[in-house]
Parts: structure tokens; sequence; C-alpha cells
């Protein structure tokens, strides 16, 4: 990321590319049901089938919004057998540690701390790759 300075040196800017990379890993983010997507990943990875179901959204609409936060360089996605499964970027994101335990999302020279709202819910997960996803046994909360 490269910066500009002014003469009294309290100020600076972004470069303009840098700018853009920015505000596109934004537009990824800027739909409260891509927000749920992030929050749905920060244990780990689900599948298309998985999200839609926690997300009560028709498959379609949900590969939609992965297509975009791919994109984005938000999620990056594994084929395991005929399941695609889905998770959060190491890219922009960095795993809990004891001072933040649910992690940090970072978006150019922002950090966001991603905690665990208040009302959140318990998420199902229809199985493992391994199986398929037809077992009905796993389940995770974010």
């Amino acid at each position: 990321m490269t910066a500009s300075h002014d003469t009294e040196g309290d100020r600076f800017m972004i470069s303009l590319d840098d700018s853009r990379a920015i505000a596109a890993t934004l537009a990824g983010l800027a739909d409260p049901i891509r927000l749920q997507i992030l929050q749905l990943l920060l244990p780990g990875p689900l599948c298309v089938g998985d999200l839609a179901r926690n997300l009560k959204l028709p498959m379609v609409n949900t590969s939609h919004h992965l297509k975009v936060m791919r994109r984005a360089g938000i999620l990056e996605h594994v084929k395991q057998g005929r399941l695609v499964m889905y998770s959060v970027s190491q890219k922009v994101y960095s795993a809990g540690t004891p001072k933040l335990p649910n992690g940090l999302l970072k978006v150019g020279f922002w950090e966001l701390h991603l905690g665990k709202p208040a009302a959140a819910t318990n998420v199902r997960a229809s199985g493992t790759a391994s199986d398929g996803g037809r077992s009905g046994k796993a389940a995770a909360s974010p």
C-alpha cells in the first residue's frame, strides 16, 4: 500500500489503485446478507447448501452473494467431491487471539474487530464433505 503525505506530515492519502482495491473489498461486504455470510464462515468452512439453509435463502441467491465475495477477495473456495466449501480468505482475515477471540478483518489499512453479536443464533451444518453433507450430525456455532 502506498501513501503520500502533505507538507506538514499530519495527513496522508493512499494511492488511487489502493483506494480502488479497498473500495472493491468494502463493496463485497456492503450487503446485510454478505455480512451474515461472513459471520457464518468465521468459525470454519461451510458449503453453499448449509449457508442457504442458515440464511433461509434459495441456493441461487446464496451463490450470487458468494460469487461477489469471492471476486472481492473476501472468500476462498475448495471443491471437495461434489461440494464446494467456502471459507474466509486468510488474506483478509486473521483468526482469533486471546485479546481478540473472534478475529480481525483487514480491509486496506482498517482492521475491523469481528465479535459475536448479542443476538447470535446457532448455526446448523448438514454434514461434512466426506459424507456429502447427508448425515445432518455436524453442528457449529459462531
